[in-house]
């Protein structure tokens, strides 16, 4: 399973990293009589006929409108106090957006910063705040707390589990913890909506295999030449357009494990000085045993739905707030709007390379103009930067609990590249620190 875990930052269910311990599956669960334990399923995704998929936009606008709107007023039903988390990207705000339409008091609002100005936006948070009268309320998150998040993050997801947003998550949810008991959350909105950047790739690939061979073959060459020069924020750009070209030429399954591993597979793959694996390429060939949809889109669609998010996303936003007693509230995620989203047209749900047309023509109409121009950051947090200070450079020298399984020659490569600005490494070296920890 240490293959997958520095993949994907997760252990996926039923898989166990621990022997004879096993994770209930998504959509499931136990049913005890007596001394019979049985596992049963009482939902799961529903099956589509791509050939006849929901085009009518009006109309799958109107009925997204109004079944989101339904579930917000559901999932704000509460008798104690409760708010919002609002990041400052288009889901967040959204739902703070339907939140005012019906609360007849300010709706409280949360969101954390970081003083790397590429991964602050509360500047976007502060926009939505005012034009919604939201009681507002700002935190700072800083390097100097990496110890303290570490130590949080591994004792509560009680698993490995590296997913670096638990980081932020932690602390917007501690942060919220001081004021209300319960928050919705903009969680799931990239899922229904199909509005990752992997969407786009998706679309991209699909026009990229169209062009001649010569074409295809040569610029991801182009691109990596034009990146050498540099040590910068620009040869990480121009990486990512060489990746994104390269990862066009290949198959889906493929395409996705690179897309979603911290750093280049074979490098994963060279880092673990264990033979006794099970490679990612076969996990991920198996879970896909299950799947019948056939367009890549949908197929993407599929794996987000019933791997990352129950596995990765839904867990770290549970514990994390509830490791701070802070119940969180998802209404992306009511399962009427799920069923219906899922059924929709691909070129609906994205117009040309348009990332979630559908809410960004209905509810984002609503918002401040530049939440809609704002480029995609998720709720990351700014590690390549903080593993190049002073600071936390020192700690490297505690990795010595990984040292059995991980060669340090070339965690080592790996550091060095993260410090010289050659790679964007930052979450590998988290996913290095939290198992380092989960071995202590």
């Amino acid at each position: 399973m240490l293959e997958i875990y520095f993949a994907l930052g997760y252990i996926p269910a039923p898989a166990t990293f621990f022997k004879n311990v096993f994770k209930l599956k998504a959509g499931n669960c136990l049913v005890v009589r007596g001394s019979d334990v049985a596992e049963t399923k009482y939902w799961d995704l529903p099956e589509i006929d791509e050939k006849n998929m929901l085009r009518n936009k009006n109309e799958v606008f109107e009925q997204f409108q109004s079944l989101l709107k339904s579930s917000v007023n559901i999932q704000m039903r509460s008798d104690v106090p409760y708010g919002a988390f609002l990041s400052g990207g288009l889901d967040s705000s959204s739902i703070v957006e339907l939140m005012s339409e019906t609360s007849s008091f300010p709706v409280e609002t949360f969101t954390i910063g970081f003083k790397e100005k590429s991964f602050d936006e509360r500047h976007l948070a502060r926009l939505v705040s005012d034009k919604f009268h939201t009681h507002h309320h700002e935190h700072l998150v800083s390097p100097d707390t990496f110890d303290d998040s570490l130590e949080h993050v591994v004792k509560y997801h009680d698993e490995p589990f590296a997913d670096s947003s638990s980081i932020a998550t932690s602390h917007v949810s501690k942060f919220a913890a001081s004021k209300v008991k319960m928050v919705l959350t903009g969680d799931g909105g990239d899922e229904v909506l199909s509005g990752y950047t992997s969407y786009q790739g998706e679309k991209f690939a699909a026009r990229y295999q169209k062009l001649p061979g010569w074409v295809k073959r040569g610029l991801p060459d182009l691109f990596s030449f034009l990146s050498k020069p540099f040590n910068n924020s620009l040869r990480l750009k121009l990486k990512r357009i060489q990746s994104v070209c390269s990862s066009s030429n290949i198959n889906f399954q493929s395409r996705y494990l690179i897309k979603s591993a911290a750093i280049d597979l074979q490098l994963i793959k060279q880092i673990n000085a264990k033979k006794e694996i099970y490679p990612v390429e076969d996990f991920l060939h198996d879970f896909l045993r299950n799947c019948t949809y056939t367009d890549p889109f949908y197929k993407l669609m599929f794996l987000h739905l019933k791997l990352s998010l129950p596995d990765d996303m839904l867990v770290k936003i549970d514990r994390m707030s509830m490791s701070h007693s802070l119940e969180t509230r998802a209404p992306f995620l009511d399962y009427r709007l799920v069923e219906y989203m899922v059924h929709v047209d691909k070129n609906v749900k994205m117009k040309n390379y348009e990332r979630k047309s559908v809410l960004r023509e209905t509810i984002g109409q609503r918002l401040p103009r530049a939440i809609l121009t704002a480029p995609k950051k998720g709720f990351s947090v700014p590690l390549r930067f903080w593993f190049k200070e002073g600071l936390l450079k020192e700690k490297f020298k505690g990795l010595k609990n990984i040292s059995p399984i991980v060669d340090d020659r070339i965690l080592g490569g790996i550091v060095k590249a993260n410090a010289e600005g050659k790679e964007d490494y930052g979450g590998m070296i988290w996913k290095l620190f939290v198992l380092n920890k989960v071995l202590e």
